[in-house]
């Protein structure tokens, strides 16, 4: 036997546009991380990179940076952002780093002159790596 208990019939009517309102706006929020997340790639051109990430998208000038290099994905502490999907991280030995991946396997740590670290996930690291020196 199955006892359901209905949540908004049990609410005032005030509670329950709220319960709706909250319960929309965090579906909307699930929505647009899933779309960026999905539109989530980098673009190496004329001279620039551009990284469209979950929270925002990043250009750096690729005569600004000073490496690139295939990583592991490391172990960092989340400051800002969605886990496993990208935000502001913590990565001890880089200090403050945007991240923007689609897998777990490897990526490419970026270090800018002015000190700015971003860590992203293309497919073909070494491939992407060799684009950003041409």
């Amino acid at each position: 036997m199955t006892l359901m208990i209905p949540v908004i019939a049990s609410l005032d009517l005030f509670a329950a546009v709220v319960f709706l309102v909250v319960l929309s706006f965090a579906a909307l929020v699930i929505v647009l991380f899933i779309f960026r997340a999905y539109r989530m790639k980098y673009v190496v051109k004329d001279g620039e990179l551009t990284i469209h990430g979950i929270f925002r998208t990043s250009t750096v000038k690729t005569s600004e940076i000073k490496s690139a290099e295939k990583t592991l994905i490391p172990m960092g502490f989340k400051l800002f952002g969605t886990s496993f999907l990208g935000g502001l991280y913590y990565i001890p030995g880089k200090g403050k780093v945007w991240v923007a991946m689609g897998n777990f396997e490897d990526g490419v740590m970026i270090s800018t002159k002015q000190d700015k670290h971003y860590l992203i996930t293309p497919m073909g690291p070494e491939k992407f790596i060799k684009a950003l020196k041409a």
